[in-house]
């Protein structure tokens, strides 16, 4: 999630995103999007409110590589990121990165 830091300038803005998957087309849940104005990556919701502009951008192989890794790293935490207990918490990041790991 984005914070808004300057307003006008995060509404005006158009936004820079990248694709996740870059054979699938570019829906708000298949982008990782920046505006200026915000500090770091927008949620769907803010991309949907804040990007009314997109310039999509083709990443590098490199920077493809770390948007994946960012994914996963994303789908793994809404699973897990709730639980409170450390060890929980560690066994349910096992558990989510192998499931990814064999889907692969």
């Amino acid at each position: 999630m984005a914070i808004v830091a300057n307003e006008i300038k995060a509404r005006l803005s158009p936004c820079t995103c990248y694709k996740i998957d870059p054979n699938k087309p570019p829906t708000p849940e298949n982008l990782l999007c920046f505006s200026e104005g915000m500090i770091g990556t927008l949620t769907d919701a803010q991309e949907r409110e804040y990007c009314p502009k997109k310039t999509i951008r083709e990443a590098s192989p490199e920077y493809q590589n770390h948007i994946q890794k960012f994914s996963l790293l994303g789908k793994i935490m809404k699973k897990c990121g709730h639980i409170k207990d450390k060890h929980d918490f560690l066994v349910c990041v096992e558990h989510e990165a192998e499931k990814l790991r064999v889907s692969r």
